[in-house]
C-alpha cells in the first residue's frame, strides 16, 4: 500500500515525459557503442581489461556501485569493442526489501508506469517481481527474487543486427 502511494506520487508530480533511451542511476555518461577505454575514462572505478587486439569482447566491472543507498555490482559488456549491455546486480541480501522499494520508485520516475510496470504475477523468468521498458535504442529489464537479489539490465536494442 505504501509503495503504491509512493509510486503514484512519483508519477503525479508532473515530471516531463520519460525518454526510454536515457540510462538511469547516474549512468548517463555512458552511451551505446562507446569503447571500453572511453567508459573507463567516464567511470574511473571500473575494473577489468580492455579488449586485446583481435579480441572484440570485453567486460568491465565496479563493485559497490551505489543506488539509493544500496550496493550493486555494475557490469559493462562490450561486444565487437562497443558497449552493448549494462547490468546492475544487488550485493547481498541485507535490507534488500527496502532497497527494492527505493529502486522501483526510481525506475518509475525514470521510465514511467505505462510502458512497463512491476508484476508479482507468475512470469517465465521465475522471479518474484519483473518489469520491462523499451525505447527506440534501449531495453530495460528489472527482476527481483525475494530474499535473493535485484537485477537491472540495460541492453542496446540493435545488438546482433
Amino acid at each position: 500500500m505504501i509503495l503504491a502511494s509512493v509510486l503514484t506520487a512519483a508519477l503525479a508530480h508532473g515530471s516531463p515525459a520519460p525518454n526510454m533511451d536515457d540510462l538511469a542511476f547516474g549512468l548517463g555518461a555512458l552511451h551505446w557503442g562507446m569503447p571500453a577505454r572511453e567508459a573507463r575514462r567516464r567511470i574511473p572505478a571500473l575494473d577489468g581489461n580492455e579488449p586485446e587486439p583481435g579480441q572484440p569482447d570485453a567486460q568491465l566491472m565496479q563493485s559497490g556501485y551505489s543506488i539509493a543507498g544500496c550496493r550493486f555490482t555494475l557490469t559493462l559488456d562490450f561486444e565487437q569493442a562497443a558497449l552493448a549491455e549494462i547490468e546492475l546486480e544487488s550485493e547481498g541480501t541485507r535490507q534488500l526489501q527496502a532497497c527494492n522499494n527505493r529502486v522501483k520508485v526510481l525506475l518509475v520516475r525514470q521510465y514511467g508506469g505505462e510502458n512497463g510496470g512491476f508484476s508479482a504475477a507468475r512470469n517465465p523468468h521465475g522471479l518474484s517481481e519483473y518489469a520491462s521498458w523499451s525505447g527506440a535504442r534501449t531495453d530495460v529489464t528489472y527482476g527481483a527474487l525475494k530474499n535473493g537479489f535485484i537485477d537491472i539490465t540495460f541492453r542496446r536494442r540493435d545488438r546482433g543486427r
